[in-house]
């Protein structure tokens, strides 16, 4: 996925596929796909996979003549990725690698996918220059990424309760995902990495958590921020949560809590590929 999510222990990942995937990802990864013309039989490649989120839903649309490959830097988001792989005989194939410097010749794949991957790495015009590079022409990347933080209630009230009981690190750490507010300023870089024909818009979800006393406490500990969360002492850790649960009173139900968020200013990001004449 991304160095960030290169550092996070096993633990934190289970827990991520566990709470973040159903509640945030998972439906992000279906509402990316629903946006996209993928169809059977093409070869799709997962930038930053995670724990397979995106790879496992697209694998009934590519079917069993098609393929996907999943590439991440952290090989135990791979090896978890593995053990919730779909059973049924699409080619699947995990790899690790850098997204500034794919592993992949030229013109191998007709789709890439990047979701929430593109805010997190160092030198994002190379990662989405990569990108160009290994598809065929006519080939299609779809990209994923958050609107400003503002937008986005649970991490909003999440980075203001951080504030209070910990670090200006752990408050940068729960910012960093949301950076690409300007969708004048994505449009320029993707334009900058070869793609001539973009479309970007924005869309609202909203992310339900169950049993908010247990779920909010779960998707922080499987955030870059658990382990900063997990070294308070019990009063402040349990404070903390308590914040964030008063501040998001007023969007539960007897069901649990759910909370709007604003896909990103470009929530779904739609490239077409075609070859530059030079």
């Amino acid at each position: 996925m991304t160095r960030e999510r290169q550092q996070l222990t096993r633990a934190a990942l289970e827990n991520y596929e566990k709470h973040e995937v159903p509640s945030i990802t998972g439906p992000q990864a279906r509402a990316l796909l629903a946006h996209l013309p993928i169809v059977s039989g093409q070869r799709l490649l997962d930038v930053a996979c995670g724990t397979g989120v995106i790879a496992r839903e697209a694998a009934y649309m590519v079917g069993t003549k098609g393929s996907i490959t999943g590439l991440d830097l952290n090989e135990t988001m791979l090896e978890i990725a593995r053990l919730h792989a779909p059973t049924r005989s699409t080619q699947l194939e995990w790899r690790r690698g850098d997204a500034e410097h794919l592993p992949f010749p030229d013109s191998q794949f007709d789709v890439v996918l990047c979701q929430q991957g593109l805010q997190f790495f160092p030198d994002k015009l190379a990662a989405l220059s990569e990108m160009r590079r290994v598809l065929e022409p006519e080939g299609w990347v779809g990209l994923c990424v958050w609107r400003g933080i503002e937008h986005s209630p649970f991490h909003r009230e999440a980075a203001k309760a951080l504030k209070r009981y910990t670090s200006s690190q752990a408050v940068m750490q729960m910012e960093e995902p949301f950076a690409f507010d300007d969708a004048d300023g994505l449009y320029a870089l993707m334009f900058q990495a070869g793609f001539t024909e973009i479309e970007i818009w924005a869309a609202i979800e909203t992310v339900f958590l169950p049993q908010p006393e247990m779920s909010v406490p779960a998707i922080l500990a499987s955030m870059p921020v658990g382990q900063i969360v997990a070294e308070l002492n019990g009063r402040s850790r349990d404070a903390l949560i308590e914040d964030i649960l008063v501040a998001l009173e007023p969007y539960r139900s007897d069901d649990g809590i759910a909370v709007p968020h604003v896909k990103r200013h470009p929530v779904l990001t739609l490239l077409r590929h075609e070859e530059l004449t030079h």
